[in-house]
């Protein structure tokens, strides 16, 4: 699975995909990875042009490590990294640490401070010490940081300490938070972009690919559906409600199964501001299965889209990209 993911990276970097995913797992049954940055520093020495967009859970690291680590990251793939820090969704990864739950806001929150002052490369005060962090990073002044949550608090948190916000699928809280902070600070926000689908697979025939996907895309989200207090309540997220079987599937539009005509006319109708997420290995689905798949969207797809800048990410998490 993690070659796949690989193989698969490389397959984006040639095509019009503007940067990959990489999330944070712990103790999955399913293996799930739990380290963004070892397998971001693998995707960079196989791609040129894809951003990384590593997702940190903050609290399980030391800061000034992590600042070290981003930095070599940003070095190694020639200034392509975007990290987004996130304070974690479950208990487990705290539990497996010893990290108290209160503190995790304000932790994720003074990593990326801490960031900043350590990559001006010059000293700066920490915890009553002088303390310098070399080599800078590859982009100047420094990478995009970028704070990842649903709730409203975790917006107001990311309009006051980083660039940008990272927010769930079928959430608003924390975007109308961020975008309601920045304007009380005196910015204006774009409109947030549209959302696609948590998992969006290509086939010539749909009836066919729906039974053969559906048991991994199940597996995907009835696990970050029964997280125990991290991932909201119904309605607050496309993750958070139980998928009972394939019907349910298939009556949700966060799932959808295509023709290449039919998604094609699908992101048109998206809009302008649509970013579409693929995630080819979502619940560990067989390489096999998912690669068809690929080839069709990239080659039935994508030449007959408008892509801008941010339409087009492949979603990775190791072994369930």
């Amino acid at each position: 699975m993690y070659a796949a993911m690989l193989d698969i990276c490389e397959w984006a970097d040639t095509r019009k995909f503007v940067s990959v995913w990489f999330g944070e797992g712990h103790s999955k049954p399913d293996g799930y990875n739990p380290s963004p940055l070892v397998t971001a520093a693998a995707v960079a020495g196989r791609t040129r042009n894809l951003r990384l967009r590593p997702l940190i859970v903050s609290p399980l690291y030391h800061p000034i490590r992590l600042a070290e680590d981003l930095a070599v990251l940003d070095l190694v793939s020639g200034g392509r990294l975007d990290p987004v820090f996130g304070a974690g969704r479950t208990p487990l990864p705290r539990e497996l640490y010893g990290i108290e739950r209160q503190t995790i806001g304000d932790t994720t929150d003074a990593c990326i401070e801490l960031c900043k002052k350590a990559w001006t490369g010059e000293p700066f005060a920490y915890q009553g010490r002088t303390i310098r962090i070399t080599p800078p990073p590859f982009q100047s002044p420094r990478p995009r940081l970028i704070r990842a949550g649903m709730a409203a608090i975790a917006g107001r948190r990311a309009a006051r300490v980083a660039d940008g916000l990272a927010h769930g699928i079928g959430t608003s809280a924390a975007v109308e938070a961020y975008a309601e902070e920045r304007r009380r600070q005196g910015i204006e926000v774009d409109p947030p972009p549209t959302d696609g689908p948590i998992t969006l697979f290509v086939t010539d025939d749909p009836e066919r690919t729906w039974p053969l996907v559906a048991p991994y895309v199940l597996q995907g989200i009835n696990d970050y559906a029964a997280a125990p207090g991290g991932i909201g309540p119904a309605g607050e997220s496309a993750y958070a409600t139980a998928m009972q079987g394939l019907e349910d599937l298939r009556k949700s539009p966060f799932h959808q199964v295509l023709t290449p005509e039919e998604c094609v006319a699908f992101i048109e109708a998206m809009g302008p501001r649509a970013v579409i997420i693929l995630r080819p290995l979502f619940g560990g689905i067989d390489p096999d299965i998912t690669w068809p798949s690929l080839e069709l969207f990239g080659s039935e797809v994508l030449p007959r889209l408008d892509v801008t800048d941010e339409l087009i990410d492949i979603g990775a998490a190791g072994a369930t990209l």
